[in-house]
Order: C-alpha cells, then structure tokens, then sequence
C-alpha cells in the first residue's frame, strides 16, 4: 500500500517518541501497512525542505 505523507509524519512521530516498529505495525494493522513499509519509511525519514527565506540578514540603518 502506498503511505501519504499524513501517515508518514505520524509514523516519524511515534519512532522519535519512541514507540516500537512492532507497535506502530499492530496500530497500522487496518490501513494495510507492513513492517517492512514501516521501516522503509523510517529509513528515509523526512523528505528535505528547503530552507525558508527570510530578508538579508543586516540592513544598515538610514540616520
């Protein structure tokens, strides 16, 4: 089964809170996804986001 990225998060979630990868697949159980998917996922982790801009860093003020 493919995870969306909403099951995604909540999986990364449960592993940094450091719920077993056994727990995680018994609670998956009716969404159909496997162990083997779990730690997949888990592997991979996050996709990398790019990092937000934000304005330069000093503006040098007008007297």
């Amino acid at each position: 089964m493919s995870i969306n990225a909403k099951l995604r998060d909540m999986i990364l979630d449960w592993n940094r809170k450091g719920i077993s990868v056994t727990d995680t697949a018994h609670a998956l159980k009716p969404y159909g996804i496997t162990q083997a998917e779990i730690i997949d996922v888990i592997k991979a982790g996050h996709p990398t986001k790019p990092d937000p801009k934000y304005g330069p860093e000093f503006i040098e003020p007008l007297f």
